[in-house]
């Protein structure tokens, strides 16, 4: 019985380093995402801006 529990104890303490483990990636990849979505942002903005300067000296053609 003692050994059982001993090795039910253990393995609940396998699956919740693995968990542990599994939260960190995610909270990473969350991370990522969120730093690609602020280059998206930056980059939609300098390709506004480009062409607008395009535009611009087109017009001055």
């Amino acid at each position: 019985r003692n050994e059982a529990l001993a090795l039910l104890y253990e393995k609940i303490k396998i699956q919740q380093s693995i968990m542990n483990k599994g939260d960190i990636q995610y909270n990473e990849r969350l991370e990522d995402i969120r730093l690609l979505k602020l280059e998206i942002k930056k980059q939609r903005r300098e390709k506004n801006i480009l062409s607008k300067t395009v535009s611009n000296v087109e017009d001055l053609r």
